[in-house]
C-alpha cells in the first residue's frame, strides 16, 4: 500500500513538471524560472519531511514499529540484528532528520552532474 502511495506520488510530480511547466515552452528557461521551480520541489521535500515526521511519530503504516532483534528470523545473528536496529530511526524526528540528511545528500550530489555535463 505504501509503495503504491509512493509511486503515485512520484507520477504525479512528474505529470506537474512535464505538463504544467513545459508547456508550450520552446525558449530557454531563465533564471527567475529556474530559481522558482527549485523553490517548488524544495517545498515539496520540507513537506514530505513533515509527513515523514508525522508517519514515524504516530505509527501510520506501521512506520517505526519494529520486531525486537532475533524475534522471526533464527538464523541472524543477534550482533547484526542489534546493529542494524540501532540504525532504524527510533521517532519521527530521528526519522524526519534521515530523510533531510538523505534529501541534502542527493543533493550535493547532483551538483557534480552539472560539472560532468558542463
Amino acid at each position: 500500500m505504501i509503495w503504491a502511495a509512493f509511486v503515485l506520488l512520484v507520477l504525479l510530480v512528474l505529470a506537474f513538471d512535464l505538463g504544467l511547466f513545459t508547456r508550450g515552452e520552446k525558449k530557454a528557461l531563465t533564471a527567475r524560472a529556474a530559481l522558482l521551480r527549485t523553490a517548488v520541489y524544495f517545498c515539496l521535500a520540507m513537506l514530505f519531511t513533515v509527513f515523514v515526521y508525522f508517519a514515524y511519530e504516530n505509527h501510520w503504516f506501521q512506520l517505526g514499529v519494529y520486531a525486537p532483534p532475533g524475534v522471526g528470523d533464527a538464523a541472524h545473528d543477534g550482533h547484526a540484528a542489534a546493529h542494524t536496529a540501532s540504525l532504524l530511526p527510533k521517532n519521527g524526528r530521528d526519522a524526519a532528520i534521515m530523510f533531510f540528511m538523505g534529501y541534502i545528500l542527493e543533493q550535493s550530489l547532483s551538483v557534480d552532474n552539472i560539472f560532468v555535463i558542463a
